[in-house]
């Protein structure tokens, strides 16, 4: 009977937990329910009477704190996403950025501070509010995207602050300088001004967290190398009077590497092989002509080609540099071979006509002039300048003078671009 009673008593006792747990488990969900159902209603209160005040309340045309006479502070914040292009030709480059800007509207404030912040898209009223008017000094085209809806965002929260964020695609000139090219550093700006409002009534601040973002192994170009992006701010003198402005300056370097195997290492070939025309016997008149005529077409070749890519400017580039020298070098080694045609022909026509020369051993162990020198006999009048001496006197000053040039020049450009690399405002 005890046992019965036991077992009876037990059983109550777990059917009473379990109907417990039951029952609190229905509360809990139902409390969870009802918190949802009054912050999901509470949040919908709250937005639909803010866009009731754009919609009837409010006036877009004027400024925050217009009617208390302070300037409204902007805050900007910029992520960089992509350098798309830089283009030599057109003197611009194309960047995406995500523009965020924040200030703060008394008029949209919530009275209670502690409700959550209010998120309108493009299809919404948002446009009814007022923004500032911010513009791109030196753009030439820009995009704001909208695949797969509009890329932008507003954000209003209770205590007025509002968060506009919007992404972009710029393409802004920059006066590029080509002085040291194609060792050369650009030094370009990204700027924001206000277009109608005055530093007076409207203030351009940078996000003193975090004004810019970009991750450098990110940026990758195919010709060019970041260097550093800086962050700036000052003011724009207008007639209409100062107006803030904010800059990013953006520093970056060209990468020498293609150009030594497409230009300088090809040109400097061209120039050895016009030297090696002095080691050819002089009376080989056809291989030296034609040899000398393709260093010099060449190396004109290579200019033209160089130039095709570049805008026309008025100064003198590190490239124009380097081209002019080679054309120099090869076209000096075709005035030096027409020397030693010249002294040759004088020396058959003396022979010819029976006049008595001495021609000292020849220098050039390669073309000696043996074959004329049985033909000629002792005379008190000597022959100190014969071709094979021009020849051998040619060979070694054409390659110390080309040797003294490439040290001057390699000098004195890589140590100026090393000198342009240092950030500048």
């Amino acid at each position: 009977m005890s046992m019965n009673d036991g077992t009876s008593s037990t059983s109550a006792s777990v059917s009473n937990s379990s109907g417990n747990n039951t029952a609190d488990n229905y509360s809990d969900d139902y409390d969870v329910y009802d918190y949802h159902y009054e912050y999901t209603w509470s949040f919908e209160e709250e937005k639909n009477n803010i866009l009731s005040r754009l919609e009837h309340d409010y006036d877009s045309q004027r400024r925050p704190y217009m009617t208390s006479g302070v300037s409204d502070n902007v805050t900007v914040g910029i992520t960089i996403d992509t350098f798309s292009d830089i283009s030599i030709t057109n003197m611009d480059f194309t960047v995406g950025i995500y523009l965020l800007q924040s200030w703060r509207e008394p008029r949209l404030a919530s009275a209670d501070r502690h409700s959550q912040p209010i998120f309108l898209t493009f299809g919404e009223i948002f446009s009814k509010a007022w923004m500032p008017d911010l513009y791109f000094l030196k753009e030439k085209k820009a995009k704001r995207h909208s695949i797969t809806y509009p890329n932008v965002m507003l954000q209003i929260n209770p205590d007025g602050r509002m968060v506009y964020s919007q992404r972009l695609s710029l393409t802004i000139g920059c006066q590029y300088n080509f002085l040291r090219f194609p060792m050369d550093t650009q030094f370009c700006k990204i700027q924001m001004s206000s277009y109608a409002y005055t530093v007076e009534s409207l203030q351009l601040l940078w996000d003193e967290k975090e004004p810019i973002r970009f991750s450098k192994s990110d940026l990758n170009f195919p010709e060019f190398e970041l260097v550093d992006i800086e962050t700036d701010s000052g003011l724009i003198l207008d007639k209409r009077g100062n107006y803030s402005v904010l800059t990013v300056n953006v520093l970056f370097s060209r990468d020498l590497r293609p150009y030594l195997l497409n230009v300088y290492i090809p040109s400097i070939v061209v120039v050895f092989l016009a030297f090696m025309s002095m080691w050819i016997d002089p009376r080989a008149v056809p291989a030296r002509v034609t040899i000398g005529v393709i260093t010099v077409l060449t190396t004109m070749t290579q200019s033209v080609n160089t130039q095709q890519g570049l805008p026309k400017v008025s100064y003198v580039k590190a490239v124009d540099v380097w081209l002019a020298t080679c054309l120099v070098f090869v076209v000096g080694a075709m005035f030096e071979y027409a020397l030693v045609n010249v002294m040759i022909q004088r020396l058959d026509d003396r022979k010819d006509r029976g006049e008595i020369v001495d021609v000292k051993p020849a220098l050039n162990s390669i073309s000696p002039l043996s074959s004329d020198a049985k033909y000629l006999a002792s005379t008190p009048k000597q022959i100190y300048w014969n071709p094979a001496k021009v020849d051998s006197i040619g060979r070694a000053l054409f390659f110390l003078c080309f040797a003294l040039f490439n040290i001057i020049y390699w000098t004195v450009y890589l140590s100026l671009s090393m000198e342009d690399r240092k950030p500048q405002k």
